[in-house]
């Protein structure tokens, strides 16, 4: 049987039933450092380009963010997202909606490692909040949690994006210096 994240085990750690997936220590803490970017991040100071080559930790941590996000009542938010109904119990969304998309797909193509860009991964979530509007009504809890989880989205992406903006500026930084020290060294 399937839980709240899909995945069949209960610690919500996207492993499966058999923890088959736990990442290195160091990757963990680069993670947990990329979200401790509290400072808030103008959308124009960055470029899609600059999250080309996000590591498959920060897409699996993005979605997590939306996965794991829960009101100010500890609701979890994505619980209708997790896994779609099936053909025979809602035949009508499957009428109105060309591409049905759910959490549980979006999991299985992270596990897989399908994603290669933060835009990828953007693209199957705005696709099932998308859905979701299209087929519920303006003002129902799933249309106000698809907008909710959209925002969620958005916040985490810039959080890391300020961390991948940190990082590069410091690597430019480190790089003009080498480069203004060297030239120094040939005067």
């Amino acid at each position: 049987a399937l839980d709240e994240y899909g995945d069949g085990d209960d610690d919500g750690d996207g492993g499966g039933g058999d923890d088959d997936y736990a990442p290195p220590a160091k990757a963990k803490e680069k993670k947990q450092r990329a979200w401790a970017c509290a400072v808030p991040i103008d959308e124009t100071q960055w470029a899609p380009q600059d999250l080309e080559r996000t590591s498959h930790d920060h897409l699996e941590a993005l979605f997590n963010r939306v996965r794991k996000f829960r009101d100010s009542q500890r609701r979890l938010v994505c619980e209708a997202f997790v896994e779609l109904p099936s053909r025979s119990q809602l035949p009508e969304y499957y009428q109105a909606i060309d591409q049905p998309m759910d959490l549980y797909r979006i999991k299985g193509k992270l596990k897989r490692k399908k994603y290669k860009t933060v835009a990828e991964l953007e693209s199957d979530l705005r696709l099932m909040t998308t859905n979701a509007r299209t087929f519920n009504m303006e003002g129902s809890d799933i249309y106000n949690d698809s907008l909710t989880l959209d925002e969620i989205f958005q916040r985490a992406k810039k959080q890391m994006a300020g961390g991948v903006l940190k990082r590069a500026a410091k690597r430019k930084k480190k790089n003009t210096g080498d480069a203004e020290t060297t030239a120094g060294a040939q005067d």
